[in-house]
């Protein structure tokens, strides 16, 4: 696993080897979970103690990597993507979102009690953070895009407001704009303490076969996580190539899939690392965790944003403008489409 020199600079400048670390990244689908592994690596081997916490598959996804670290369980909020509107499934969130704050300070005064922790890393959890430690706000949402200019500025100033409660902020990107990731949704904004990271990523090039046909990346919440992966297997049925499918879920499959397909619910790592690296065709969503995942990947890509979610639908756009994939709509998806734009 590849850790950025711009990791390694903000881990020395803030943290201290004799320091305990709790690492708390949200469960809103796998990313999260999956861009703090990077942080979590170089931290165990660097400060006294690390302390995860977080919920659902995000901490199946971790403790899978560290059953060696203490794990606390605390569940995020509900956040369901049921509208192709994002101010009505942000309306709709909202009470879970601000109750979770609320649950989630309480938890950390008693977790840092637990663990005497020094130093908070909070990927997303707006309340995960307590005054007795140093505490690290981790995004790539430094402005906010809903798909609505309105409601976007509303959003991104409430959550620039709760930003500016911690100590720090870390931005999992780099302030080169010719290399960023996440183009102007990780663009300095008024005077936040912010800290450039780099990339973070758990895929390394590996000099491999592409014996993988397509890859089918799932993640995300629901119901939109389910309604893809359902309209995915159906206009993929009678394909005959070899296909991987990575559910990013325990739940039961959302259609019936053929015999020669590999399934994994949960992906390490490892298994990440080596689907990426052998495969000839992804098709995933245009999630932030996931694109980091793939800027070096050079097979063709097909991203596909979630409904209602107006920074997917920016990022997709955003990298298709610079020539790295093609891009469809959720409801467009055909045996027909999916033929054409990966050319199977």
């Amino acid at each position: 696993m590849d850790i950025p020199s711009e990791l390694q600079s903000a881990i020395h400048d803030a943290i201290k080897p004799k320091d305990v670390v709790i690492v708390a990244p949200l469960n809103w689908g796998l990313g999260h979970a999956s861009r703090s592994i990077v942080i979590i690596e170089y931290l165990r081997h660097y400060v006294a103690k690390v302390v995860l916490v977080s919920d659902g598959i995000s901490g199946l996804l971790l403790q899978k990597e560290f059953p060696d670290l203490p794990f606390y369980n605390l569940e995020s909020p509900e956040i369901r993507y049921g509208s192709t509107s994002m101010i009505v499934n942000g309306v709709c969130n909202a009470v879970s979102i601000i109750n979770h704050i609320r649950i989630d300070k309480i938890a950390a005064n008693d977790i840092v009690s637990k663990e005497r922790a020094t130093v908070i890393i909070s990927d997303n959890r707006f309340g995960f953070r307590d005054d007795r430690c140093t505490n690290i706000y981790l995004t790539h949402q430094l402005n906010i895009n809903t798909g609505n200019i309105l409601f976007s500025s509303i959003i991104s100033r409430w959550h620039r407001n709760i930003i500016d409660r911690f100590d720090a902020c870390w931005v999992p990107d780099f302030d080169d704009e010719k290399r960023c990731i996440a183009g102007m949704l990780s663009r300095k904004s008024n005077n936040i303490n912010i800290t450039y990271i780099g990339s973070l990523s758990r895929v390394y090039r590996l000099d491999l076969d592409r014996s993988i046909d397509l890859l089918i990346l799932l993640s995300g919440p629901e119901p939109q996580r389910s309604m893809f992966e359902k309209s995915i297997i159906l206009s993929l049925n009678g394909y005959k190539g070899q296909v991987e499918l990575i559910r990013g879920t325990q739940n039961l499959l959302a259609a019936s899939i053929p015999d020669h397909w590999n399934v994994i619910n949960i992906a390490s790592s490892q298994q990440i690392n080596r689907a990426i690296n052998t495969t000839k065709r992804i098709i995933c969503r245009s999630g932030y965790s996931t694109l980091m995942d793939l800027a070096s990947y050079k097979g063709r890509l097909l991203l596909v944003p979630t409904p209602g979610q107006g920074e997917q639908e920016y990022l997709a756009n955003f990298h298709f403008s610079k020539g790295t994939c093609t891009l469809i709509a959720q409801s467009q998806i055909t045996e027909n489409n999916l033929s054409v734009l990966l050319a199977l």
